[in-house]
């Protein structure tokens, strides 16, 4: 299983992809110039091609971020909760900052 979290917010959006151990398998930093869901379903396609079709699990925050109707395995993340818990040494954890 992959842990997606995808961040859309004024100007860009930003996606990071981890395994279950929390090493980051893909991540991703673009500006959107207005064009939210256009950059944010490109970004996740060329992490497709990337990773294969592998089980994931999306989670969606930013201020931007309410352009995505909810799936089945999707998260609403509170804007505060942000792709922060990024960690130098290339591991996703969880932050409440």
């Amino acid at each position: 299983m992959i842990h997606i979290g995808l961040d859309a917010g004024s100007t860009t959006v930003k996606v990071v992809a981890a395994n279950e151990k929390g090493d980051i398998v893909y991540k991703e930093y673009r500006r959107h110039f207005a064009d939210i869901s256009g950059t944010a379903v490109g970004m996740l396609d060329r992490m497709r091609q990337k990773l294969g079709n592998v089980p994931a699990h999306l989670s969606v925050t930013g201020s931007a971020g309410m352009w995505a109707r909810p799936h089945p395995g999707e998260n609403r993340v509170p804007h505060r909760l942000t792709l922060r818990g990024i960690l130098q040494d290339g591991r996703a954890e969880p932050t409440g900052a």
